[in-house]
């Protein structure tokens, strides 16, 4: 009855957001909707051209969540606008996530109290639920990885091809859906190969092949697979020879003063080619100011006088481990605050309550931790969200940090939610999952109250009517 609550009341929110939120608000919105409607314009995919090249690349992208949407737009018959048709339809693949995540802290976690403070936590994370009711293809990029982690997780619970099988399916429709879920799938992969190995290791007999079903619902997930890892082949592979590259640059497909038309494309050619030292200073601040969307010429702006100063004041980045705390201070605040074309990021006290949930998850966790103790799967999928994360710091944002001095540069909290089940799964199966019940009750009642009250009622005693209709 609590978890029906608690998703009656996440569903509510979400309709109220989509119905409410200005367009210009939401990460991206305006990009990803220009691109469904191309998409729902023709039967494959559409070609650039001078009316698209406002909204990015049409061709050489991961282009499930587009194709899908671009037909199931053409499904609203009843007079709906079509971006809140669209909305509508990204929160319920968000509800999608939230049931899968759930369910898998049903399976790996057991008892009660530790997977229903999951459901409070994910269902009231403000970026999570502020992106849930925008048009973007996180949204269902995210429900991909939250079911591989759980088909993967199901499977080492009980090794079954069809798990198995499952898994790979998520992860290819994942590949398809967004470019950085290829860091999930060979994360998922490296684990298995480690998994299977030690298993020959121990067993010294190896490891008896798992065999499919022969049945028809046995062969539908495999000839899944094969289509899918087939698109994937010709989409990634088909990009290498053409560009060297997974997902080209945009200029390189449409030329530099083509891309220029896209806001996100324009922004960073501001500041990169002043940092590089192809702009002047006044060069860059010209070029920004022909940007036509007013938050990104304002970012522009703002991100080449960071690189101007990091020039002049000699700046020299600071070592990993030092940018892995700037990096999650940041992040956390971006998580549990919102950062889109409007912010309401959380600083200071606002922050603290959720720095602190963290440092006592991870202290306790650390305390408790034996080798070989606790359940396989929720280890694994522990670790799967460490390396995503480590990934995303060290490999993905470290570098543009080191390059152009701005520690914040594509630092944004969506970007660790396809790994956000089993980070929330952290929390609420270390925090309320001990061996005593009335302590794993308090700590429910008090997350339960701390990430209730810092989602929606924060937002609405912080919002102003900028960011709505």
């Amino acid at each position: 009855m609590a978890g029906i609550a608690c998703v009656s009341y996440f569903a509510l929110r979400l309709i109220l957001l989509a119905v409410t939120i200005n367009p210009a608000v939401p990460p991206d919105e305006a990009s990803h909707y220009g691109r469904i409607y191309f998409y729902s314009k023709t039967i494959g995919i559409p070609h650039n051209g001078p009316e698209t090249y406002s909204f990015s690349l049409l061709t050489n992208i991961p282009y499930l969540y587009y194709y899908a949407m671009g037909k199931i737009v053409l499904l609203n018959i009843g007079g709906m606008p079509n971006l809140l048709f669209l909305r509508l339809v990204n929160a319920v693949l968000s509800l999608m996530t939230v049931w899968v995540g759930f369910a898998w802290a049903r399976m790996v976690m057991g008892g009660r109290i530790a997977p229903l403070l999951l459901l409070v936590i994910m269902t009231n994370t403000p970026m999570f639920t502020f992106l849930s009711a925008s048009v973007n293809y996180d949204n269902l990029a995210n429900l991909f990885a939250a079911a591989a982690i759980y088909s993967f997780s199901q499977y080492l619970k009980t090794p079954r091809f069809a798990s198995l099988n499952w898994c790979i399916v998520w992860l290819s429709a994942g590949c398809l859906t967004k470019e950085a879920m290829i860091p999930l799938a060979v994360i998922i992969a490296g684990l298995f190969a480690m998994r299977i190995f030690s298993r020959c290791i121990r067993s010294h007999a190896g490891v008896r092949p798992l065999r499919p079903q022969t049945n028809t619902f046995g062969l539908a997930p495999i000839f899944l697979t094969i289509l899918l890892v087939t698109l994937n082949v010709r989409l990634y592979c088909g990009n290498m020879m053409s560009y060297g590259k997974l997902v080209p640059d945009f200029d390189r497909v449409v030329g530099v003063e083509n891309a220029k038309k896209e806001r996100i494309f324009a922004r960073g050619w501001c500041y990169s080619n002043y940092a590089n030292g192809v702009l002047s200073y006044e060069g860059a601040l010209k070029a920004a100011d022909s940007i036509q969307h007013p938050g990104d010429r304002l970012d522009a702006i703002a991100m080449i006088r960071q690189v101007r100063h990091a020039r002049e004041s000699g700046f020299k980045p600071m070592g990993r481990l030092a940018y892995a705390a700037a990096w999650s201070d940041i992040m956390l605040g971006r998580i549990y605050g919102i950062a889109a074309h409007r912010t309401m990021e959380k600083r200071g006290v606002d922050l603290a309550a959720f720095a602190i949930v963290w440092i006592m998850a991870i202290v306790v966790f650390v305390l408790r931790f034996r080798p070989g103790a606790g359940s396989a799967p929720l280890m694994y999928s522990y670790l799967v969200a460490v390396a995503y994360v480590f990934i995303i710091m060290q490999i993905v944002n470290y570098p543009g940090y080191a390059s152009f001095g701005i520690i914040g540069l594509a630092t944004q909290g969506r970007y660790v939610f396809p790994v956000l089940v089993p980070l929330c799964g952290f929390l609420a199966g270390t925090l309320a999952s001990g061996s005593r019940p009335i302590v794993n009750f308090i700590s429910f009642s008090a997350l339960s109250t701390v990430f209730i009250i810092m989602d929606f009622p924060y937002f609405l005693s912080h919002v102003d009517w900028t960011w709505f209709y």
